[in-house]
Formats: C-alpha cells, structure tokens, sequence
C-alpha cells in the first residue's frame, strides 16, 4: 500500500517537471526574459502542488477557489496577478485557450508616475561622494535607460563620436539608440581612467555587470543624503527624463522612441505630469489677481 503511494506520488512529481519543462522550452522560443520565466513556472509549480494535479486539467470551480484564496490569505494584489499571468500564459501556449478566458481580468489601476525638477535631479547627481555613483545616476538620467539597460551596458555600446548610446536588446527584445549627453561625454574618460571598467560600463569588483539591485542601494543612499522627501525610485529618473524633454518641446514621437515604447499610449502619460507652458497656460485665479 504505502509503495503504490510511493509511485503514485513520484508520478506525479515527474509529471509537474515534465510540464514546467515544456513550459519553459515555450516561453524561451517565445522570447520571453529569463525573469518572467522564473516567475511563471514558480506559480505554474504551486499550483501543482497545491492541489496535487496537473494544472492543465483544473476545472474553472478550481481555478477560481485557488486565486480566492490568493487574494484574500496571500500577499494581495502581486500573487494573484501573478498566478493569472502565468495561468494565461500556460493555457495559451498549451492550446488551452477556453481555460485562459475563464481566467478573471485584472483591472489596471492608472497611476502617474512621480517625477524630480530639474533641481531635484541635479541636486541628486551632485549627492554622493565616490564619482562612480554620481556618474551612474547622472548617466541614467541623461539617457532615460531602464536599470537592467544600465546593468548589461557595455564600453563598446558608447560612441563618442556619434553620441550616441546603443540599447542593446532592451525591453521586447529590441535594440535602439540613445542621444548621448555631452555632460556625460565630458566626463567619460575622466571615469574610464579612474575606476578601469573591462567590458562593462558599471562593473563590480569581480568584473561582472553591476547588478540591479546594487544600482538601486547607489540611488536609495543618493536619495536618502540629497533629503529629497518624494517616493522616488531609480525608475523615476526615467520617468522625470521623459517628462522634462517634454517640457523642453521634444515631441512624443521622438521620446517615443528614445525610450523604446511600443506603443504611444506609454509615452503619452506623460503629458498628464508635464508642467504646462506659461505661454499656454494661466491659473484663473492668479488672473483674477493679476499674479503674471
């Protein structure tokens, strides 16, 4: 007896692995970040093991008990949407697409994202003390790059002559250029000399990529010492990046592309944090006041 259990129960074990392995051949063809993948399958692996059933074969009643209680004994909003993502991506690729439209959807919630002044900005470049770090976080603003850009961003990608930066294989695995600014320009061999990078632009001491989370500390202990009180991140460079060349009369589609958006409603968010011109804007009651 306890043998057939035995067997019955490493069947079953090899059948999950057999699943997540096939999902993960899909996913890769499909070209999705090593990231997502990791996230997919870890959901995919609970929800095999929580009811101890190939997911494939769940009933909609199942499926809806699992995310219920997701959402109301987890960590809320990011497991259940997770596990929704991962269920609509393995019911996809496995020709499943009558349990993918069970799945409920998921309502976006429209937030603006938060932006620094030119001030703020500068002031935070100025912050720290290893020339390193200020040139990291001048770097990342100047180009409005995401941090894992700025992570895999090699030497060879940096064209002074051109000024330009290549984006090597950004989000949605496509490849853009970047304007270079010639702040960063003017300091560039300044850094090279100093800190000696191989082949990556911001390496660690091993010669590795500096990794994403190490960015992130470099701008949290930036922003920390500036006393900048905004709950900003170090995506908000990108985001005050966007919105200033707004401000500054770039067009959307340019920043459109600068940024690598693939569609414009993306870009077009920033028309809601931009300040308006002064010569097309006046406050009705500084009008009243005659506050010009």
């Amino acid at each position: 007896m306890a043998k057939n259990v035995i067997t019955e129960a490493s069947s079953k074990i090899n059948q999950f692995s057999e699943i997540n392995e096939n999902f993960v051949k899909k996913l890769t063809l499909k070209g999705v970040t090593e990231k997502t993948i990791y996230v997919y399958t870890r959901n995919i692996a609970q929800i095999s093991l929580f009811f101890n059933e190939n997911p494939l074969c769940l009933k909609e009643k199942q499926l809806n008990d699992y995310l219920y209680h997701l959402k109301t004994t987890r960590t809320g909003e990011t497991a259940f949407k997770h596990a929704i993502y991962s269920l609509r991506s393995l019911f996809e690729l496995s020709g499943k697409k009558a349990l993918k439209t069970k799945l409920p959807s998921i309502p976006q919630k429209e937030r603006l994202p938060i932006v620094l002044s030119s001030n703020e900005c500068k002031k935070l470049i100025l912050t720290p003390k290893k020339m390193r770090d200020r040139f990291l976080i001048a770097f990342m603003y100047s180009a409005g790059l995401r941090i894992n850009e700025v992570s895999r961003l090699k030497i060879q990608d940096i064209d002074i002559e051109r000024m330009q930066i290549h984006v090597v294989q950004g989000k949605g695995n496509k490849d853009r250029y970047v304007p270079l600014s010639k702040y960063i320009a003017q300091s560039f061999d300044k850094y090279l000399t100093l800190y000696k990078p191989n082949e990556f632009l911001f390496n660690s001491c091993n010669g590795k990529n500096f990794s994403i989370r190490g960015i992130q500390r470099i701008f949290r202990e930036a922003l920390k010492l500036s006393e900048i009180k905004k709950n900003a991140t170090s995506h908000t460079l990108r985001h005050s990046y966007a919105t200033h060349l707004l401000e500054n009369g770039t067009d959307l589609l340019t920043i459109q592309n600068v940024l690598g958006h693939k569609n414009i409603a993306a870009t077009m968010v920033y028309l809601h944090v931009s300040k308006p011109l002064p010569s097309t804007f006046k406050n009705p009651l500084d009008i009243i006041f005659n506050k010009h």
